[in-house]
């Protein structure tokens, strides 16, 4: 039992304590019980406590060290150093006290004893072992798990531990009480060991049950697919869905594929999801359902996020799964059917590249044709404009077109700018709100990708001019390095959108953190780089 303890003095919350430092790597934390409660004093003073009772189990031998904080900057606080010493299960367990045990009792060894058992003796690698923990009682007496037994292992899970029932033991009657069903997962093969448990019986009293093994055979060579997973053991199948099967180009739809089955669901693994040509896919969501009773089972659902960029018919092909029946003790392949997709609407090729940086050139650039012979246009020679006359009065006139045009300055300055610096103006304040609104977004990250993705947009369809306007990105994105935008900026600014794209459709909002980078990145490309050149920034 591990306990950690944070005192306030004075007014102010108190911020629950940390879980300590390595406690994930050399234990495995079975209960939690929170207390906080407040204590006043003489004279006012009061002081604010909180406990965190952890039941702890030790999975890893040696000597480890606990540490935990409480509180966040000025009020952080660091707790003394714990020390616990954790003994190797094999040289603490006798021999004779290892074997296997699927069987009842057939000694009655005391009015209260312990006994422990597991459905099987062999299981293969990923198999499901089922152990039970039972107390058998004859006598009134006050029973607590002192010292849980030890699955290190073993990938487990808490099954329903059921109801009491009477049983007889060498011709004495017992009330048995369920203590602990654990399904039991083996993560390697060989010779495994559940360490032993120990029960308080009233204040003075122990019982201490036998370490039982577990033979686990590895899975077969012969047969096994490439990659395979060792927690694909059990029994399943594969379906494969969509949300809709006719969409318009660059519109997203969901391809959701779906395990189900009996076995260790949380950890099944069915390899990376096939590219499809002619589509962007995104990092696919991953939802688990356990279904826990006898055995262990539920369903895996990835929901992937797909835009086809072409018109016609986008396949998504029949997939398939391999897993190991540890029943028949031989690999099955599950698999799903294939389905079509009907895209219409205007085709947005993938496989065009864009220019590179040696092939961009600005349009004022461009060579114009040559033209020689006699296609050259011929004036005339333009009349004589400038007589004596006519210059003696334009000198005359220079005075009082000189006053006039400092009159006319003094005037605009007075009366403001013209309708293009005001809206100029309105475009930067529409920039800085849409900034301020995405810094208020990093923390939560609520609406943050869509003010950013439409931020970029607006700058990039600015840099484009009017021919922007309504562009699909691919078409935006060749237009803009025609406008003479480095192609490293359009290609930063192409990174962004996609991100931006990833998270707004395939519910990847990432870290406050990435999204503070990603605002900083976005300020810096509409702000230091050659979009910035007609664009409202």
């Amino acid at each position: 039992m591990l306990e950690l303890a944070v005192t306030r003095t004075g007014s102010g919350a108190v911020t629950p304590p940390t879980m300590p430092e390595g406690l994930a790597d050399a234990f495995e934390v079975v209960s939690q019980h929170p207390r906080k409660w407040r204590e006043f004093g003489l004279g006012g003073s009061s002081r604010t406590l909180m406990k965190v009772t952890l039941g702890v189990v030790a999975l890893k031998a040696g000597k480890h060290e606990l540490v935990f904080t409480a509180g966040e900057g000025d009020d952080r606080v660091t707790s003394n150093k714990l020390a616990i010493v954790v003994e190797d299960e094999a040289a603490a367990t006798s021999p004779a006290e290892v074997a296997p045990s699927t069987a009842k009792p057939t000694e009655a060894t005391g009015d209260v004893f312990l006994w422990v058992t597991t459905d099987k003796s062999t299981a293969w690698v990923g198999e499901q072992v089922t152990f039970e923990l039972n107390v058998y009682e004859r006598s009134m007496a006050t029973v607590a798990l002192r010292s849980p037994p030890n699955f290190a292992d073993f990938y487990t899970y808490d099954l329903p531990e059921g109801d009491g029932s009477l049983e007889e033991v060498a011709g004495v009657l017992y009330r048995v009480r369920p203590g602990m069903r654990r399904a039991l997962f083996p993560q390697k093969a060989g010779r495994l060991i559940v360490g032993p448990a120990e029960i308080a019986i009233g204040r003075r009293r122990r019982d201490r049950g036998p370490a039982i093994a577990l033979d686990v055979k590895p899975l077969p060579a012969e047969g096994q697919p490439k990659g395979f997973s060792a927690n694909n053991v059990g029994k399943f199948e594969i379906k494969s869905s969509v949300d809709r099967n006719a969409v318009d180009a660059g519109q997203p739809f969901t391809w959701t594929v779906q395990l189900s089955g009996r076995g260790n669901v949380a950890q099944i693994d069915p390899g990376p999801l096939p590219k499809l040509a002619g589509a962007r896919t995104y990092e696919p969501k991953v939802e688990t359902k356990m279904e826990v009773s006898v055995g262990v089972g539920g369903t895996r659902t990835y929901a992937m996020l797909v835009i086809p960029e072409r018109t016609g018919t986008l396949e998504l092909p029949a997939l398939e799964f391999p897993y190991f029946d540890p029943e028949a003790g031989a690999y099955v392949v599950a698999r799903s059917e294939p389905i079509r997709i009907e895209v219409t609407g205007e085709s947005k090729p993938v496989e065009e590249a864009a220019p590179s940086p040696e092939a961009l050139s600005d349009d004022r650039e461009q060579l114009a044709p040559i033209v020689v012979g006699d296609t050259v246009p011929r004036d005339p020679p333009p009349r004589q404009l400038l007589t004596p006359g006519r210059w003696l009065a334009g000198m005359i006139g220079v005075g009082s077109t000189a006053v006039i045009a400092a009159l006319g300055t003094l005037a605009w300055r007075r009366f403001g700018p013209d309708d293009a610096a005001r809206r100029t103006a309105r475009d930067r304040a529409r920039v800085r709100e849409q900034l301020d609104q995405a810094r208020a977004a990093v923390d939560g990250g609520e609406a943050f990708h869509v003010v950013v993705a439409g931020l970029l947009h607006e700058c990039a369809v600015a840099r484009a001019g009017a021919d922007g306007v309504g562009l699909a990105r691919p078409e935006l994105m060749r237009l803009l390095l025609r406008r003479g935008v480095a192609a490293e900026d359009v290609r930063k600014l192409d990174s962004l959108l996609e991100r931006c794209d990833a998270a707004r459709f395939a519910a990847q909002r990432g870290s406050a953190e990435d999204r503070r980078t990603m605002l900083d990145a976005a300020i810096a490309l509409i702000g230091r780089s050659s979009l910035r050149k007609g664009a409202a920034t």
